[in-house]
């Protein structure tokens, strides 16, 4: 028999006496260990992933739910400062025996406030927008919601602003040359429409003689200035209002949604 035949009779048995069994189920464990390993690490990168989204919608959330409950009574202090604007024209239009000094310093005080547009900055909201950790919110109905609240709480900052300017620029400075302002401002203890919403300021300081504010109702400047305060604070009403709540509690529950998925 030549050398050859001998080599490959050596190589068949030697190939046939190999674990076959073993070599298998070892290469079936190192495959199964691998794709393991991926599995672990996807369903981590999935679970720090759904920790970090809920981070990010529980903080959203929150924030929404300030602005709602802002909402509540900012709405309440909107109408009750427009009902007072009425109250004042209308007795500038026919001034009424029974209204006395303190009633028309009431009115007059009331329209001394104004909402503050901090009340709808959405800070936690603009963040992640801005740092991309939107991307972070799954639902893609949501994302688009919250996309769009920028804008909408813009255009609610925006006649917020020209309520405020009207009251800074043109109210105050008018009642400051031309009453008390001091008398005015003593004349309420609560927030306009929010009678639990009220302050103690102690021992009042009141000027040495009190001031007759029903000559204003007389004045057309300042019936010039309660027609414009007026026409904004509609507009507060009207535009920057309408539907807020109903937005508000809209997305609120999506959020709810969302974090118990």
């Amino acid at each position: 028999m030549s050398e050859d035949s001998l080599n490959r009779r050596s190589g068949t048995q030697s190939y046939r006496q190999l674990p076959w069994l073993r070599v298998l189920v070892e290469g079936v464990v190192i495959v199964g260990s691998i794709l393991l390993a991926f599995g672990i690490d996807a369903w981590w990168d999935d679970k720090q992933r759904r920790g970090e989204e809920q981070l990010v919608l529980e903080s959203v959330l929150q924030e929404f739910e300030s602005i709602r409950s802002n909402y509540s009574q900012d709405r309440l202090a909107a109408d009750a400062i427009r009902e007072s604007i009425l109250q004042l024209l209308r007795i500038s239009a026919d001034p009424e025996p029974e209204v006395t000094n303190q009633n028309i310093d009431k009115l007059l005080a009331d329209l001394t406030w104004s909402i503050p547009v901090t009340n709808y900055s959405a800070p936690v909201l603009t963040s992640v927008i801005s740092n991309g950790d939107s991307s972070l919110i799954s639902n893609p109905t949501l994302r688009l919601e919250l996309g769009g609240w920028p804008v909408r709480l813009d255009n609610v900052a925006r006649f917020l602003d020209r309520d405020s300017n009207e009251l800074v620029g043109r109210y105050l400075p008018y009642l400051e040359r031309n009453g008390s302002l001091l008398q005015i401002v003593n004349a309420v203890d609560c927030k306009p429409g929010l009678p639990n919403h009220c302050w103690d300021y102690g021992d009042r300081i009141y000027p040495e003689s009190l001031h007759d504010h029903s000559d204003l109702m007389s004045d057309m400047d300042f019936q010039g200035l309660l027609s414009i305060r007026l026409i904004v604070m509609s507009d507060v009403i009207e535009f920057a209002f309408s539907d807020l709540e109903i937005e508000l509690s809209s997305t609120i529950e999506m959020l709810e949604h969302e974090m118990a998925n």
